[in-house]
């Protein structure tokens, strides 16, 4: 794998804790660094299921049924499952 050189300011205390955090993994500074960043790149391009049920719903808001209630998202246990009945008490 090809790598650019580069160098980053950090203060003391950051420096520190990555020596130690580093130290406790087994890997070098320098590893603990790349991976964290490759971690928060890949994590900052794939969207969260929140992001994607945001756009799913502004897309479809207006496909939805007319008779669709307006409070689905906080009473879906009582549309998807029948009411539940009280279990009969065994005789002992």
């Amino acid at each position: 794998m090809l790598m650019k050189r580069t160098q980053v300011y950090i203060d003391w205390e950051t420096w520190r804790r990555a020596k130690a955090a580093a130290a406790r993994r087994g890997q070098t500074v320098s590893e603990l660094i790349r991976k964290t960043l490759a971690s928060a790149v890949r994590s900052d391009r794939t969207k969260n299921s929140l992001d994607l049920l945001y756009e799913f719903s502004k897309k479809y808001k207006d496909k939805w049924p007319k008779d669709t209630p307006k409070n689905l998202s906080t009473t879906v246990d009582r549309y998807l499952y029948a009411p539940s009945t009280p279990a009969k008490k065994r005789k002992t």
